[in-house]
């Protein structure tokens, strides 16, 4: 049975214009539409789910770009940690009420970072999670790293290396914009959507890629597909417009991008 991996990024559950707070609602939403895609066209799934502006904001306080390397950077990794499993214990439920079998795992004890290089010691609970017909939980998050005490590992870069490791069918990304532009779509209204693109080639397909990171997401999953050398066809799409989602997860033509 194919697998998918599925990222809900934070833009989507939370509300970024209300403190990055829980969206139950969205939520809800794309809850009903994964389980209804499953009944329809069945496969295994692995889901990850961002952290919303909130947590960026933590780790932004604290400078936890470079690591945690000082007392007070470790004490905020921890609170930024807790401020991600908050939002996992806020989706669980949302989840279950649609009869979806999760297994949540924390990342921190899946992932780690050792000699400046994400790795994957827990795959073994992912794998048996799977074998299991469950559907593994899991998100960006602060992981044990050997040379800096703790790092970000983003969801993106979970979904990307997962894919590979599990050899994965596709991976799906759900965000807040319907794919890549050629050009910042919120400046500009002449932007084109890309509708196909090559990562060995996007750099020249959207030129810098800093103009079309309209929600600071899109840069982080081009960076996390080309540093983990993926060849998994990625379908980039907009999860707050309802039924894109169930229509990705059934292939049924959408608007959103692809690369391959």
């Amino acid at each position: 049975m194919e697998l998918t991996i599925l990222k809900l990024g934070g833009s989507i559950l939370t509300r970024k214009y209300q403190g990055g707070e829980f969206d139950p609602i969205t939520a809800d939403r794309l809850a009903k539409e994964i389980r209804q895609a499953l009944g329809r066209f069945p496969q295994r799934l692995v889901l990850i789910h961002g952290a919303g502006g909130k947590v960026h904001q933590l780790a932004h306080d604290f400078d936890l770009q470079t690591g945690a390397k000082t007392p007070t950077q470790i004490n905020g990794s921890l609170k930024t940690h807790h401020a991600v499993r908050e939002l996992t214990q806020q989706l669980l439920p949302i989840l279950a009420n649609h009869n979806l079998p999760i297994a949540p795992l924390p990342t921190n004890s899946i992932f780690i970072i050792k000699n400046g290089q994400a790795a994957i010691p827990g795959i073994e609970l992912i794998e048996r999670a799977l074998e299991l017909g469950l559907i593994p939980l899991l998100s960006g998050d602060m992981v044990f790293d050997d040379q800096t005490n703790f790092s970000i590992l983003s969801g993106d870069l979970v979904a990307t290396m997962l894919a590979q490791k599990l050899n994965a069918h596709k991976i799906i990304f759900a965000s807040d914009v319907d794919g890549l532009y050629d050009r910042d779509p919120k400046t500009n209204p002449e932007a084109k959507l890309i509708d196909r693109a090559r990562l060995d080639s996007i750099d020249t397909t959207v030129g810098n890629t800093s103009t079309i990171d309209t929600t600071n997401q899109m840069l982080g999953k081009i960076t996390a597909l080309m540093k983990d050398g993926n060849k998994i066809p990625v379908q980039i799409l907009n999860g707050l417009v309802a039924g894109r989602l169930e229509q990705a997860l059934t292939n049924q033509p959408i608007i959103c991008t692809i690369v391959e």
